[in-house]
């Protein structure tokens, strides 16, 4: 694997631990943040290790693995339309002044883990 998608993994992986140790009836933003970053640091793992690099913004990442995804099976695609989902409930979670809820938080975080575990398979690790 490239040393560069090796980082981007690593940091998913921590990214992953943080989201899951914490109790998303407490730390409900917190899960979703870290949770969705998990998956977007892994997909630029996939990225990187695909293409040689990855996109700066958001809804690029989420577009380009889309599109990895669609070639990937049906169970990539899903997920890959839930790390757009993720990214959605990230915007809130960051920016609206209404607290996030507690299943978007559970939700995002199972996703999360089940989006990483691709990304792994996709990387062959």
């Amino acid at each position: 694997m490239r040393p560069e998608a090796a980082r981007r993994l690593a940091k998913a992986e921590r990214f992953l631990h943080q989201a899951t140790i914490l109790d998303e009836t407490v730390m409900t933003e917190t899960v979703i943040h870290g949770a969705y970053y998990a998956m977007f640091h892994a997909a630029a793992a996939v990225l990187l290790e695909r293409t040689g690099k990855a996109p700066k913004t958001h809804a690029a990442m989420v577009g380009q693995f889309s599109g990895i995804a669609r070639t990937a099976g049906k169970d990539a695609e899903l997920l890959a339309r839930r790390f757009n989902r993720a990214e959605s409930r990230r915007l809130i979670a960051d920016y609206d002044d209404v607290p996030a809820e507690e299943d978007d938080a559970a939700s995002v975080r199972a996703s999360a883990i089940e989006f990483l575990a691709l990304c792994r398979r996709l990387l062959g690790v």
